[in-house]
């Protein structure tokens, strides 16, 4: 019969030996009456270790540790829990990376040197070719919407510009001062609009790369 202050070191033991949640929560359930009570400590025990899993994975890498050094040092934790945890860091550590890789690819490096440098036994070259792709196509949506954006504003500088201009000939009578403004006025305004219609319709989109995205079935050397 377990007690209230050793629930949590049993919680922790039981997930550890790989018992599946129902049975864990029998076990907890003996002490603590609460079926949601039960699942929340199993629920908060598994991310206590998927946690840890996160930050060991991370110590060990900086202290340059090898893959299997790694996955034998962390052998206590079920497999299930331990994949769980590779993968969180994989995507968090992989955040720094892409933005990295983004950075380098907006400057125009070669996109093979940055494949090449980045790719490892943690992110296969597949994983380096989807980042570049999706740099690209990211800064092509950018280029796309100031574009439309550009082509927009000059349309109606145009117009706002030969709707001056009419005005400034339809006030013949009207004092000069008033004519000239209007007239340099509408001048600038058709400029700058003839301007953002020239930078629209620039053809400075970037292409995509046309890369084989081979199939890749091999998962990361960390998993088990």
């Amino acid at each position: 019969m377990l007690v209230e202050r050793d629930i949590k070191s049993e919680c922790q033991a039981l997930i550890l030996e790989g018992r599946p949640d129902e049975f864990i929560k029998q076990k907890i359930l003996e002490v603590k009456k609460s079926a949601l009570a039960a699942e929340t400590l199993i629920k908060n025990t598994k991310k206590e270790f998927r946690k840890d899993i996160r930050t060991e994975i991370k110590s060990m890498l900086e202290d340059g540790k090898d893959i299997q050094t790694i996955k034998k040092a962390l052998d206590k934790y079920p497999n299930d829990l331990y994949n769980d945890g590779v993968n969180t860091f994989l995507k968090q550590n992989g955040l720094k990376l892409k933005a990295e890789v983004k950075k380098r690819v907006l400057k125009g490096e070669n996109y093979n040197n940055i494949i090449k440098q980045y790719s490892n036994d943690l992110y296969s070259e597949n994983d380096l070719k989807k980042w570049v792709y999706n740099a690209i196509e990211m800064e092509i949506d950018r280029i796309k919407s100031l574009k439309n954006r550009d082509k927009l504003m000059g349309f109606f500088g145009v117009i706002g510009g030969i709707i001056l201009l009419s005005l400034s000939v339809m006030a013949m009578s009207s004092g000069g001062r008033f004519r000239v403004r209007t007239t340099i006025g509408s001048i600038f305004l058709m400029i700058g609009g003839f301007y953002k219609l020239t930078e629209g319709f620039k053809d400075n989109i970037p292409t995509l790369p046309n890369f084989d995205f081979s199939e890749d079935n091999s998962k990361c050397e960390l998993f088990r």
